[in-house]
């Protein structure tokens, strides 16, 4: 049940990731993936990284604050856009 909480908690921060099974039940969860891909190629440097690896072990404490969490990992896509002038997908999707 804890996977299913954190992946609540991560899509409510932005983080997105997927939740693996190592056995063969599928529906028994074994770990949390995260890639890196598409923080490199938004040119996030080891202090991203940092701040990322803060925010996903906030993340999982016992009482995390989301909103603050959220913010946090906002201030970072926002320092490192997609490219210059990038708005997000979903602001392409409604035009």
């Amino acid at each position: 049940m804890r996977f299913v909480t954190t992946g609540v908690a991560f899509a409510t921060i932005g983080v997105t990731c997927a939740v693996t099974a190592a056995t063969s039940i599928r529906t028994v969860a074994s770990g949390v993936r995260i890639g890196t891909p598409a923080a490199t190629m938004r040119g996030m440097d080891d202090g991203d990284f940092r701040e990322i690896g803060r925010v996903i072990v906030e993340a999982l404490g016992d009482s995390p604050d989301l909103d603050g969490l959220r913010s946090r990992t906002e201030a970072l896509c926002a320092k490192r856009p997609l490219y210059p002038g990038f708005r997000g997908w979903t602001t392409y999707m409604t035009q």
